[in-house]
């Protein structure tokens, strides 16, 4: 009984360290290197080129960085819209999040799109420049 308890608790130990990501939110990392990662879970990026910046898993972030090609963070809308939204005014201009903080969710120029391209003050999507993400893709343990 004694030999059980330890094996329990060694198991239960093991399956909590990995849930521990060795990544954390803002880590930058090219795009062979994310499409590389193994044994991680509940992490998430958004691609820019070829580099990767590590977001929340549940794309929570409506403005990201990712450094261009000299090195420079680059803030990004993440928020985008379809075009018939849109024109129909179903896109939101603003969200909140759980603490009561607002982000708003207009452009003005192309530039401050993830995405590329700004229409009517809203991100919108663009088929000449989609928005790369990429998530784990989470296997429950077999002893868990």
């Amino acid at each position: 009984m004694y030999n059980f308890s330890y094996l329990v608790t060694y198991l239960y130990i093991i399956s909590i360290i990995q849930f521990v990501n060795s990544y954390k939110e803002g880590d930058i990392l090219t795009k062979k290197e994310v499409l590389n990662i193994t044994n991680e879970y509940y992490i998430s990026f958004y691609c820019k080129n070829d580099i990767c910046v590590l977001v929340h898993n549940e794309y929570f972030d409506r403005v990201i960085e990712i450094p261009n090609e000299n090195g420079t963070m680059i803030k990004y809308i993440t928020y985008t819209c379809s075009y018939d939204n849109i024109i129909s005014g179903k896109c939101s201009d603003k969200t909140c999040d759980d603490y009561g903080n607002y982000t708003y969710n207009t452009c003005k120029n192309d530039s401050e799109c993830l995405s590329n391209k700004c229409f009517n003050n809203f991100c919108m999507f663009n088929e000449e420049n989609p928005i790369d993400h990429c998530d784990d893709v989470y296997i429950k343990p077999f002893y868990i």
